[in-house]
């Protein structure tokens, strides 16, 4: 897995993007040149108002960013 959505130890996690929310997603993908899975977990990280920890250095590109695994440890 090369990234994850951090979540809050009082946030119930959240496994998928609500049907409302796919043209945010389509838009994500568009706005910032990722492909799906980057702008699923995007707007995921979005609706949860999560960090978005990864290797990944295309979430670098987007408003969020990203943290690194090790910047969290």
């Amino acid at each position: 897995m090369k990234s994850a959505v951090f979540w809050l130890p009082f946030l119930q996690p959240m496994r998928t993007v609500p049907l409302s929310s796919m043209q945010r997603l389509v838009s994500i993908m568009n706005s910032f040149n990722l492909d799906f899975d980057d702008a699923y977990q995007y707007v995921i990280a979005e609706l949860a108002q999560a960090a978005i920890v990864s290797f990944d250095k295309d979430f670098d590109r987007t408003d969020l960013g990203r943290l690194t695994p090790t910047e969290i440890l």
